[in-house]
């Protein structure tokens, strides 16, 4: 039987050589499951993708702004401050007679209004004036929808003070309300004074006619007025519409105005196609000297404004976007989760930047961050892909990189 001090060395071996056993197993494991360090990556998509210079051809004379929804002020000619408006004003009185009176959609009719004397008495005034009317008796009855549609199309002053008064009660009231109406929409460039334009006091800045321009096209049943090219009238007759680029150049609306002071105005509306994407824009040109060379300088610039937006194929589903090699050797791709074409206005850069994830490992297929995709006040992202799976190195590898893992 041992003695008791040999037992003592042969439990300390024992034990000894079992701690290291213990140690150098936990080593192992720690070894094994150390984060391994980050693949390096490497972008092929450029930061910046860059169009042609262009131009958008500008009417010479007066003054020009226009908007195209989502990308602000894209067309800008003359001075901007506040001038008469004419005849677009009815465009005014129309919004805020709707505010009173209003009609649901482009079917609805709304409710009949009988002309009185009072009426007829404003048509004299108004023919007294030299201002544009169309006629009408007492005891004529129209729908609101029709009455506007002889305002709107025809441009008849006598119908515009007659369909304020009717909606508001008197031309006072009225201006009150149409003045209220401004303020609650921020338009304190405008003022009125009557509501047909035909007073120089009637008076706008190009950015405030935009505005009214807008909202009238989100109005279903004036956006429907304006886009009328001629209507039947009960008791008027045929009117027309004196847009006469209505039809063209994507117009859809919206007012003409005509006075000594203003020149030849007009307040329009225009869509067109751009590949699969449907542009609006608004604007107003004032000032011109004669319809017929506004006609000509706004079809020409509408145009010019078209062939100047773009659809840019910035990225195509499982398109490379990237490489990537880990510590150990291993190289794989990344790509686009998503296909995005870009919407362009003229030559602005459309930019690319990237927030990646630190990876060493993960499935084909797995999301490791995202590209941003932005040109002037918008922006989209999209995943970016693993092309490959990433295996791990195995522990031969770690027990020879321990620095690059510790």
């Amino acid at each position: 039987m041992p003695s008791p001090a040999v037992y003592r060395r042969r439990r300390q071996v024992f034990f000894g050589a079992l701690s290291l056993l213990i140690g150098f197993s936990a080593f192992l494991l720690i070894v094994a499951l150390a984060p391994l360090p980050p693949a390096l990556v490497t972008l092929s998509v450029p930061s910046t993708i860059s169009q042609a210079p262009s131009s958008v051809v500008l009417p010479p004379v007066g003054t020009t702004q226009v908007v195209a929804d989502g990308f602000g002020v894209i067309a800008e000619f003359g001075p901007l401050e506040k001038r008469p408006i004419a005849s677009i004003t009815k465009t005014i009185t129309a919004l805020v007679v709707l505010d009173a009176k209003p009609l649901s959609d482009a079917e609805d009719d709304g409710p009949s209004i009988t002309f009185t004397e009072t009426d007829v008495e404003i048509l004299r005034e108004t023919k007294a004036m030299l201002g544009s009317y169309e006629e009408l008796s007492a005891g004529l009855t129209l729908s609101e929808k029709q009455a506007m549609t002889v305002m709107m199309l025809s441009s008849a002053n006598n119908y515009a003070t007659s369909l304020a008064v009717w909606a508001y009660g008197s031309m006072d009231t009225y201006l009150a309300a149409a003045h209220e109406w401004l303020d609650a929409h921020g338009l304190t460039g405008t003022s009125v004074s009557d509501a047909s334009g035909l007073d120089d006091g009637s008076a706008s800045t190009p950015s405030d006619l935009v505005t009214i321009g807008q909202l009238a096209m989100e109005n279903p049943a004036l956006a429907s007025i304006v886009g009328t090219v001629s209507a039947e009238i009960p008791g008027v007759g045929l009117v027309r519409n004196g847009n006469k680029l209505l039809g063209t150049h994507g117009v859809d609306g919206i007012k003409t105005g005509t006075t000594l002071a203003a020149g030849a105005c007009l307040l329009y509306s225009s869509h067109f196609a751009v590949g699969d994407h449907v542009i609006h824009v608004t604007g107003t040109t004032l000032g011109e000297d004669t319809h017929a060379q506004l006609r000509e300088d706004v079809g020409a610039m509408l145009d010019s404004i078209q062939q100047n937006f773009h659809e840019v194929p910035v990225l195509t589903q499982g398109s490379e976007v990237g490489t990537f090699t880990t510590a150990w050797g291993e190289t794989g791709t990344l790509l686009a989760a998503d296909s995005l074409t870009e919407l362009v206005w003229a030559d602005t850069p459309i930019s690319v930047s990237s927030e990646l994830n630190t990876f060493s490992g993960g499935e084909s297929g797995s999301a490791q961050g995202l590209l941003t995709i932005s040109s002037g006040v918008s922006s989209r992202s999209v995943s970016v892909l693993l092309g490959t799976s990433i295996h791990d190195p195995g522990l031969s590898w770690r027990l020879s990189h321990l620095g690059e893992l510790f």
